[in-house]
């Protein structure tokens, strides 16, 4: 089902949260033009993020601008946006493209674009966010474990647990045994 007329030639998996439905694009023609110079768009603040009104019930997006704007458009480059599930809140992928390769940090935003708080990466990196009601769950890597950070946003107390991945580690591991049915699984 076709739902919009514009034309993107990079798209991210779509989030949809209450009556909103948020993504990550790249295009021309029904964007806004960018504030960046191409020359300078490695320096200048932008965001690849778009939230549209979606109507669930008719699957339908009503108030279709004639140009996306971007929404997040805060220091440094934005990405890879998560909506709450009343839609809400947002959580994004945000660098401020110091050191090479960039590294991104989360951000966590209402959805009218102010920014209350993230997490800045002490690993390689993050995934993007999933929300469970007021928690935002992020997995962050490391060399030789994984950290899944739990942020409760009501209280803005974070937890976190490690997982080892180290090949070392993996190879501690006892096997499991899958069966299907009685049928124990061929590898």
């Amino acid at each position: 089902m076709r739902l919009t007329n514009y034309e993107a030639y990079a798209l991210s998996p779509i989030s949809v949260g209450g009556n909103k439905i948020a993504f990550g694009a790249e295009g021309k023609r029904g964007f806004e033009p960018s504030p960046c110079a191409d020359r300078d768009s490695l320096k200048c603040d932008k965001s690849e993020i778009y939230v549209l009104e979606f109507d669930p019930s008719n699957a339908t997006i009503p108030n279709k601008p004639t140009a996306l704007a971007p929404r997040f458009a805060v220091a440094g480059y934005s990405i890879s946006p998560i909506l709450s599930g009343d839609g809400k809140r947002v959580a994004f992928l945000n660098t401020n493209r110091k050191g090479n390769p960039w590294r991104y940090n989360i951000a966590v935003a209402d959805i009218d674009g102010v920014v209350d708080g993230g997490f800045s990466v002490e690993g390689s990196a993050f995934s993007s966010g999933a929300f469970v009601g007021d928690t935002l769950l992020v997995n962050e890597l490391f060399d030789d474990h994984y950290r899944i950070l739990s942020a409760d946003l009501s209280s803005r107390r974070v937890t976190g647990m490690g997982i080892k991945h180290s090949p070392e580690y993996l190879r501690t591991i006892e096997p499991i045994t899958l069966l299907v049915d009685g049928q124990s699984a061929p590898w």
